[in-house]
């Protein structure tokens, strides 16, 4: 989990104009994509954070949390919910922060081959 090694990282965080609902953290100087943000709205008015990707070299300099923010700043809905995959449980104290919490489990059964 090393951090980030040379200079501060300096980002800024673009709406990927051709799909609605990702948010795409850019480095200043190099203007490449450096860390991403998937969201969605339903038809029932219900947001979702569907992914978040901070490269591992990236952590720990609040773009997570940047990028969770703005996602949930843009979503004027009845509530928000983030599918966590099984076996990512180390994220749900990030998640806490912005108030969500484990709630459901959806149990899936494997197709018969």
């Amino acid at each position: 989990m090393g951090g980030h090694r040379g200079p501060p990282l300096r980002l800024i965080l673009t709406p990927f104009v051709t799909v609605p609902g990702f948010l795409v953290a850019r480095h200043r100087e190099t203007g490449g994509d450096v860390d991403f943000c998937v969201a969605a709205i339903s038809r029932e008015n219900v947001g979702s954070i569907e992914s978040i990707f901070v490269d591992e070299h990236h952590r720990n300099h609040g773009i997570g949390d940047a990028l969770i923010r703005k996602a949930l700043d843009c979503m004027k809905v009845v509530s928000k919910v983030v599918y966590v995959a099984t076996g990512n449980e180390r994220v749900h104290a990030f998640y806490r922060r912005y108030g969500f919490y484990p709630r459901n489990v959806l149990m899936q059964q494997k197709e018969k081959k």
